[in-house]
């Protein structure tokens, strides 16, 4: 399998990895301090530090530029 981060808001800007936990935490790169401090579990505020949930990373307001897409081998 291959995993595919891409980034919608600069077009080509794609990285591909093994495994999903690779990808989130290239993805997990891109969130910036405000989006990582706050109570986990909270789907209106911020996600917690340790969060490796690709959905939730994604819904931040940074995760919201990016996609992951999984690819058979």
């Amino acid at each position: 399998m291959t995993v595919r981060l891409i980034k919608c808001s600069e077009p080509g800007w794609e990285r591909d990895f093994e495994t999903m936990g690779e990808a989130i935490d290239e993805l997990r790169l891109h969130i910036c301090a405000l989006c990582f401090a706050g109570e986990a579990g909270d789907p209106d505020g911020p996600i917690d530090r340790d969060c490796r949930d690709a959905d939730v990373l994604l819904n931040s307001p940074c995760g919201l530029e990016f996609e992951i897409e999984e690819h058979a081998a």
